[in-house]
């Protein structure tokens, strides 16, 4: 267990120093992965998901994390359970060979036997390729969150 943490805290770093070219409000991957890595490891059990990781000859391809059952507390949502996808990430040099594909398919295998109605996910506005990739495996958008800068 202690190897499959040490990996994973690897590709989840790895996944943040990809991402936070995309947004100046995301935290440094050095100063938030042990935290983010640590809610991770509380979410998934308490939301009965599961984090799959991909491997080939021991050698981590990547990974996703899916949280299995919420409920959106919103008042203007339907209070019906959906699955989330906290992260899915595949190293640069084996993108394009169907992992991310694989690891969508098991995760959505999963939501499927817990029985909810949907799954979401979030991606950055300016990371086309992933934006892409999604909707080839069936998502689209759903709600757009937009910023304005404003000055103090």
């Amino acid at each position: 267990m202690d190897a499959d943490r040490a990996l994973l805290r690897t590709l989840v770093r790895e996944l943040h120093e990809t991402v936070e070219v995309h947004d100046p409000y995301v935290r440094r991957a050095a100063s938030m992965t042990r935290a983010y890595l640590d809610h991770l490891l509380a979410m998934t059990p308490a939301s009965d998901g599961r984090i799959w990781i991909a491997e080939d000859d021991h050698d981590a391809l990547g990974y996703l994390c899916l949280f299995g059952r919420l409920v959106d507390e919103e008042p203007d949502e339907r209070p019906v359970p959906y699955a989330f996808v906290a992260d899915l990430y595949v190293r640069t040099s084996v993108r394009g060979h169907g992992i991310g594909r694989a690891l969508l398919q098991r995760a959505e295998a999963h939501a499927r036997r817990l029985g909810v109605e949907r799954i979401e996910l979030r991606v950055f506005a300016d990371n086309a390729d992933a934006r892409a990739f999604y909707r080839a495996v069936g998502y689209r958008d759903r709600i757009v969150t937009m910023v304005k800068l404003i000055q103090r």
